[in-house]
């Protein structure tokens, strides 16, 4: 997304920190809105990042799916909790990616962690009302309910 910006194939682009930030570092974009910074209260709560799984494969491998969930949750909790460590363990994870970024970064995707893991439909219809206005969904293909899509039996 970052060459097609640069090359004016594209105008603008929305997706996760850092990349976001790496278009602003190098001086071909500018921020102007995110969800993380409190910047669109309208589509909060908004479901982002999910993980998607067949029924069958968490009702024939329960454990695997608590322990996915769980890992998740502890994740999450170390990022709000403990920033710098967390950091440093992004740091080693990702060491071709420019230190300045993901310390500019950073502090946003702090702020971006949730509290709750839970998946609920009013999240869902936000997202999918960012997809239509984005022009990334028909609105002929709006889901008419989110009943049955999620639950929370695994959240902590």
């Amino acid at each position: 997304m970052l060459a097609a910006l640069e090359t004016k194939a594209v105008e603008g682009f929305a997706t996760s920190l850092p990349y976001t930030t790496d278009a602003v570092l190098r001086g071909v974009a500018v921020m102007f809105a995110s969800a993380a910074r409190g910047d669109a209260p309208d589509i909060l709560p908004f479901a982002g990042g999910l993980i998607e799984v067949k029924q069958e494969t968490c009702r024939a491998d329960r454990d695997k799916c608590a322990r996915l969930v769980r890992a998740l949750a502890r994740a999450g909790r170390m990022i709000r909790e403990k920033p710098d460590a967390a950091l440093e363990i992004v740091r080693k994870r990702f060491p071709q990616m420019s230190a300045e970024l993901i310390e500019k970064a950073w502090p946003t995707i702090v702020g971006g962690q949730a509290k709750d893991l839970h998946v609920t439909a009013k999240a869902l219809e936000n997202s999918e009302k960012v997809n239509i206005e984005a022009k990334l969904l028909d609105p002929k293909d709006r889901v008419t309910s989110f009943d049955g899509l999620m639950t929370g039996e695994f959240v902590p």
